[in-house]
Formats: structure tokens, sequence, C-alpha cells
């Protein structure tokens, strides 16, 4: 891992918690400020999934279809006013082969992320993956670097999985991957691997690729 990435990774370690109201820049010092606001976290009504997802425009996200399986209604909770309430997410393409799902708000989102234009990244790369673990709704981060590539797997068909060292736990699934360089969305958390303690895989998780995710946006016809 690159120096930067390894300062960043102390800071975070360093600071608390964060709390449901703790929702902002502030919580997490040495982060951008849109890797934070543009990720939100996610809920199945009709399932017992959980997730989280993130803003690509001011009335689109994208999250893992696992997130999102079943025929229930979806929700995200999204900042409205000076608080945070849940509203209605209509599904507009769920690709289970990629794992990526596109779903449609009826509010508008205040912060957005942009996906990278294309696959850039090199093994050894830091990465900033955020997410919404656990039922209090409070941003976690966490750093890591790409490890590899996996070729074949049963998420996506396109061979743009791939594998980094940032820690997942579970409610982490569809939460958004950031290059700290260019501050752009590289990947999506699509799963960890084996088992551990509260659902974490420790330096162990796949990403889907920018490029499989512009794919289905393109599908879904938001691209």
């Amino acid at each position: 891992m690159k120096l930067a990435g390894l300062l960043l990774a102390v800071i975070l370690v360093l600071q608390p918690w964060p709390t449901r109201g703790d929702r902002d820049a502030s919580a997490f010092p040495g982060i951008p400020r849109h890797m934070l606001l543009s990720a939100y976290p996610l809920r199945n009504i009709g399932g017992n999934n959980t997730g989280s997802c993130f803003a690509v425009g001011p009335f689109t996200v994208v999250t893992a279809a696992h997130c999102v399986d079943g025929d229930g209604d979806f929700e995200v909770e999204a900042r409205r006013g000076q608080g945070f309430g849940w509203v209605s997410a209509k599904l507009l393409k769920r690709d289970k082969n990629r794992d990526v799902a596109v779903l449609r708000l009826e509010c508008r989102l205040e912060v957005t992320a942009r996906v990278a234009p294309e696959d850039a990244l090199e093994v050894g790369d830091a990465l900033i993956a955020v997410g919404f673990p656990g039922p209090a709704l409070a941003p976690c981060a966490s750093v890591g670097y790409l490890a590899g590539r996996e070729k074949e797997t049963r998420h996506d068909e396109d061979g743009n999985l791939w594998q980094t060292s940032n820690a997942v736990f579970f409610g982490n699934s569809g939460g958004p991957v950031f290059d700290p360089r260019s501050g752009l969305v590289v990947g999506m958390q699509t799963r960890g691997a084996g088992s551990a303690f509260m659902g974490l895989a420790p330096n162990l998780a796949y990403i889907v690729s920018a490029k499989t995710l512009r794919k289905v946006l393109k599908d879904a016809g938001c691209e």
C-alpha cells in the first residue's frame, strides 16, 4: 500500500465510531466529503436484505443486486432538511450475474459520485471503501489496496471482479469504492470471502469494477 493510504488508515483508526447524526465529513477527517456523503443505507422492506448504495445522479443510486433481491419495496435513507428519512426507490435494473442493481429515488440527492470511465487501477493501488454495516446506520470507511483480479467468478460474467484488502462487514455490500487520487468510484463492494466473527472477512473482499458498473448503468438507460 502506498504511503498516503497508510497515513489515511492511521487517521481512521484514531477516530471514534460515528453515530447516525455524524454522517458528514467531520466524522472522518482526511476523507473527501463527497466520498462519505454520496453513500447511503439501503433496506428491502419486503425481505431481510440490507446493504449500502451510492448516488451516481440526483435521482439514481447503484447497489448490489443481492441487496434488492425479491419483490419487496426498497428504501434509501437520504438527507431531508436538517435530518434523515427513508425515501422510496424504484428498481430500474437488476443484473444478478454481475450483482449490480440500479434504482431511482423519488427525492433529489444532494451529493453524487462519478464512476471512473475505465478500469485503470493497478495491483497495489490504494482504495477507500464506504458503507453502512450493522443496524446503526452510521458510515464506515476502510482503507485497502487492489490485491488482484478474479478471471472466473460466479458474480461477474465479464471477469471484472477484483480482489481488495478492504475489510467487509455485513451491510457494506453495494457501497462505493473510491480511488483516493482521482476521487472517482472505481468499484462497488459485492462480497467478502470466507466467514469470520460478526460477518467480517478481514483483508479479503471483492468489488465489481467500474467498467461493469458503467455497462449496467447503460443497460438501465442511466448513462
